[in-house]
This record gives C-alpha cells, structure tokens and sequence, in this order.
C-alpha cells in the first residue's frame, strides 16, 4: 500500500536541516533557562539569593549567606535576684546592630515568662520565611539535668524544681529554627553568669550546659559549658563588648568573629573566661561580606569592579593598590606628627588649661600612634600585617581631663569598648593607669 501524501510530507517536513536546527534551539534555549542559577536581581546586597552553592542554598556568587534575616534578641537584667546592669544595654545595642546588618529585628527587654513564650512563636512565624535567623540572649540562665534553661523577669525560684516551671527552656529555640526550614539559624547565649539561685540547688552545676543543634545551627556561649562569665563594668558586658565590636567587621565569617571574640576576651581575663561555640553550618555565613560599604541605612554590597579581580594579574593588582594606599597614609600620619611637632600649643599650655598637657602624639602600649586633639578627640592607626600587604588599622575616640591637679584622665575608646583612666607623668611624657577591667594600660609620648 502505498504511504499517504500526507504522511510523506509531515517526514519531509521533520528531516528538513532548518527545521531540525530550529527544534535543537529551542531545546538548549530552555535547558538554559531552567538549569541556569539566576540571580533574584540586581543590586538586592544581602537580599539577593542564589542557588550556585548547593551545600549552602543561602549564599550569593561570592559564597556568603545571604537571604532574609530574622533576628529575636533579648535582654533581661532587672531580677529580684542577682539583678544585672548590662543585658538591657547589650540586647538594645547588639539589636541596633544587626538592623543595619540587614536583619528584621524583634527586641525585648525585662521580658517577663509569658512575654518570652509569646515573642518566641512570634519569632517562629517570622522564620518560616527567612534563610537566616539569629537568637541573641543577655541575662540570667542555668541549667539542670543537662537543659538549659532561660530565667524571664519577675519569676520566683526557690527550688530547683523551681526552675523547670518558671523558666523558659532554651530547647524551645532551637525547635522553632528547626521546625522553620532556615538554611543558617545562629544562637548566642551570654547567660552564662554566676546562678542567683544556686542556693536553693542540690547539684553543684554551674554555667550552662552543652545543647545539641540542628544541622545548619551555629551556638555560641560567652564561656565554656559548665563555666560562668563576667558581667562587665561598663556599659555592655564584657563578651558582648567583643562580640559588637568584631561582628561588623567586613569579610570575615561567622567562625572567624567568634574566634576573635573569645581571643580578645582570654586575653583581657588571663584566660579565666572562655568563649565556646559549637557549629553544625555548611557554607560560610559572613554579617559583613568583604565589599559591603556602609551608609545611612547600614551596609549594602559595593558594586563588583567590571574586570576580573580573581585571576594572579587581578590580584598582583588589588595588592599594588593596598600598598599605595597604605604608603599615602603613612604619608598622611607623618604629616600630622610634624605638624604637632612644629606647633608647641599642641602640647598645652599650663597657664590656660593644664589639662592639654597630654594633646599630642603619643605611642601606645598596643602598637597604635595615638594623636591627642585640643578638641578633647582622639585617632589612634597602626598597620596590622595579619593581612596580606599589611592593612591599616584605626581607632577613634575622646578624653577627658577629670583631675586636672593630677593630670589624671579618662579615655573612651569608639562606642565605650574601652574606657581607659589614666595619669600623666610630672615631666608629661608618660601615661599609666588601667582599662575597666583593671588591667595595665600605658603610653609614651612621641
């Protein structure tokens, strides 16, 4: 039997040569359109999200967690038992904090139990849509029978069975983040002080005990399980203090902050408080991504350069350019030097105001060359080699003359990390005192 006309011409029609390119391009067209990872859109900085990295479905091309951030954070410090100065300032500035780092933050603070269990499912819903959430708590919390347990405000303990009703058990914020799907939940718990109610207990366990986390979880305690931490004698707590200052630095991970908080706080308490995290994160989660520029509104992603910076002759060149900008600020530094040396009022003169004996450039015991204004302001810069090319360090801050007839001063580094008291020598060319935290501070002048 012969074929159809008809069915000839539907064959030729297939075998065509343009008909069949035009099918095939087709086809790759859409294979692109569906396996390729586009981005969200231009331009969104910490909102854009990527799906490049699968072990970590929160990162943008650079591998850093990215996405919607979630944040609960909460300062309880006014108990009728063992109250503490610092949590609420802690809670107020770690929250400040993280909404210009690009998280939606929930504050509470003095939260009483149904407070707590309230903004805890709040907290819950919140994540359900987010790839990042972060739980900060300051304050009073103890554990038994190997649970933590965090004290709201206004609670009575007077057992330790006590403890179990009236407070509230950190597992329960770990099973909202795991119930929510987020890619990268972070929980930072400085609420490792000395138990109030120790007393009332007939264990002898102190700190906080060690909790297992979802995969993708990240905990921090302000020392190590079963240890107790200082509450500090400034404005915020001693590892909240640390913890304010590293967070916003740029390009550095999540590990590598906490790494430098437990280092400075080791340091300052000569090793009688330390700093434990225990991690279960895939990727890298990063608050402040290496080329992130700050502004009115926070940090935002600094536009990438058009040429490639990844390649030997693109990073030969960004190392070229640190160098001649380290160089013109060392130039810059050793014209203000001359320029206070050259100008002798820089240095006070005792017959208007004794107190501007210390104005001037000074070495400091740290490294820095700090420079002393008339205007009760301070810059202090060294060149750190921690980096490759060595990079520019600097400080600001203000003193305070509070003494004059002992030339005895009070100097506060940035936002109150550092509060230095100090005196100055009869000849004025030394100062010597201690930080808040009593240890030995001192300086030379130049």
């Amino acid at each position: 039997m012969a074929p159809s006309p008809h069915r000839r011409y539907r064959w030729i029609a297939l075998a065509d040569p343009g008909a069949v390119w035009s099918v095939f391009g087709l086809f790759l067209i859409t294979s692109l359109l569906i396996c390729h990872p586009w981005p969200a859109s231009a331009g969104d900085g910490f909102n854009s999200l990527s799906i490049a990295d699968p072990a970590y479905a929160a990162s943008d091309s650079r591998g850093h967690a990215t996405g919607r951030r979630v944040a609960l954070v909460i300062g309880n410090g006014a108990y009728r038992q063992g109250a503490l100065k610092n949590p609420t300032h802690d809670a107020l500035d770690i929250g400040a904090t993280l909404k210009r780092l690009g998280f939606e933050v929930i504050l509470r603070q003095d939260a009483s139990k149904r407070e707590l269990l309230n903004v805890i499912n709040e907290f819950g819903v919140k994540l359900r849509s987010a790839e990042i959430g972060l739980f900060y708590f300051a304050g009073h919390g103890v554990q038994l029978q190997g649970r933590n347990y965090l004290i709201p405000i206004g609670v009575q303990i007077e057992t330790e069975s006590d403890v179990e009703f009236e407070g509230v058990d950190a597992g329960r914020i770990l099973g909202k983040m795991e119930e929510s799907g987020c890619q990268c939940n972070i929980v930072i718990l400085d609420a490792c002080r000395d138990n109030p109610f120790a007393r009332s207990y007939r264990s002898a366990a102190r700190g906080l005990a060690r909790m297992d986390a979802p995969l993708g979880s990240f905990v921090a305690y302000a020392t190590a399980p079963g240890s107790v931490a200082a509450d500090g004698t400034g404005r915020n707590g001693l590892y909240t203090s640390f913890l304010l200052k590293y967070m916003t630095t740029p390009g550095i991970t999540l590990e590598q902050v906490f790494k430098r908080v437990r280092d400075s706080v080791v340091d300052v308490t000569g090793g009688k408080q330390v700093p434990w995290e225990s991690t279960s994160l895939r990727g890298d989660f990063y608050f402040v991504g290496e080329g992130d520029v700050a502004d009115s509104d926070g940090y935002k992603t600094k536009p990438s350069p058009s040429r490639d910076d990844t390649g030997p002759a693109g990073v030969r060149q960004s190392l070229e350019q640190e160098r001649l900008e380290l160089e013109r600020l060392k130039i810059e530094m050793e014209k203000e030097r001359l320029k206070a040396a050259r100008q002798p009022s820089d240095y006070g003169s005792t017959a208007t105001d004794p107190c501007k004996k210390i104005v001037g450039t000074w070495t400091w015991f740290s490294g820095y060359t700090v420079y002393f204004r008339e205007n009760g302001t301070i810059d202090a810069m060294k060149t750190s080699f921690s980096f490759p090319g060595g990079r520019l360090e600097e400080k600001s801050g203000t003193w305070t003359c509070v003494e004059p007839a002992r030339f005895k001063y009070v100097i506060t580094w940035g936002n109150g990390v550092w509060v230095d008291t100090m005196e100055l020598s009869a000849d004025g060319q030394t100062l010597k005192g201690h930080n808040q935290f009593g240890f030995p501070v001192s300086g030379k002048r130049q």
